[in-house]
């Protein structure tokens, strides 16, 4: 499994745009594990996936905000290493779709 360190990927203030670059990176690619180190995580809409999505005991269907969009992956790991993901507005945190063996662990998700 190859290894990503967040860390090397902070290339703009933003870092809700260097997830989103790094997530749309890794796109496609199977057998990945993204470390981040500990942090408090904001996000705000502008830098969020977008899909129409159909989600079980939901009122409204349609297209969302997605801060981690994983989709046609196999085998991936985002390890948070105790983050505080902080988002602004409705976004949903994370979809896994049409994947398998997708582990998150070690974070926090505050709205």
């Amino acid at each position: 499994m190859e290894t990503i360190y967040f860390k090397d990927h902070r290339k703009h203030t933003d870092d809700g745009y260097n997830i989103y670059r790094l997530l749309k990176d890794i796109n496609g690619k199977d057998g990945v594990r993204i470390v981040f180190e500990k942090d408090t995580y904001e996000i705000s809409p502008e830098y969020c996936f977008e899909k129409a999505l159909h989600i079980s005991n939901h009122g409204w269907n349609g297209y969302k905000r997605i801060f981690a969009l994983i989709e046609d992956m196999e085998s991936v790991e985002l390890d948070f290493s105790g983050s505080t993901i902080l988002t602004h507005d409705v976004i949903t945190p994370f979809a896994i779709v049409n994947s398998k063996n997708i582990t998150v662990k070690n974070v926090t998700i505050e709205n």
